[in-house]
């Protein structure tokens, strides 16, 4: 598990601060939430606040034109979700229009990698230790596959 959270970490920033700056955007502009694709690959990283993004961006797909304070309103039974969004909205943050959209992307892009990278890193551990199953079999190649065309998107 250590390495795991090591591994979120990196040269391009802490996974932390992406995940909250990730959040302020999403927050802001709700429409990101279409740039995001493979929720289930973000929601394995063992990133603090990452469940939050990922639950926010759920319900930003599921209500396309809702706003934060919708979002707000509907964790209103879960008072420290609620609390976070509130928190997030009333914080300074330096917004450009203009670059919000690919802040956004890079952040995810970047949250993605390493949540890819640490999942390649333990099934490759496991490998080393035992017989991998099939499924676990299926999972590198797909890894390996979404590896490589994230790597000729950008």
């Amino acid at each position: 598990e250590k390495a795991d959270e090591a591994a979120a970490e990196g040269p391009e920033g802490s996974a932390p601060r992406m995940v909250k700056r990730a959040l302020q955007l999403l927050l802001e502009k709700p429409a990101l939430a279409d740039q995001v694709q493979h929720l289930e690959l973000l929601a394995q990283a063992k990133v603090p606040g990452m469940s939050l993004l990922v639950e926010a961006l759920d319900f930003f797909h599921a209500h396309p034109s809702a706003k934060a304070a919708q979002l707000s309103e509907f964790w209103r039974d879960f008072p420290r979700k609620a609390a976070a969004v509130q928190r997030l909205l009333q914080e300074d943050m330096p917004l450009v229009e203009s670059a919000m959209e690919r802040e956004f992307a890079d952040a995810i892009q970047r949250l993605g990698h390493q949540v890819f990278k640490a999942r390649v890193q333990t099934l490759l551990a496991e490998s080393a230790a035992r017989e991998l199953s099939a499924a676990e079999k299926q999972e590198i190649n797909s890894l390996s596959r979404l590896g490589k065309s994230a790597s000729t998107q950008h």
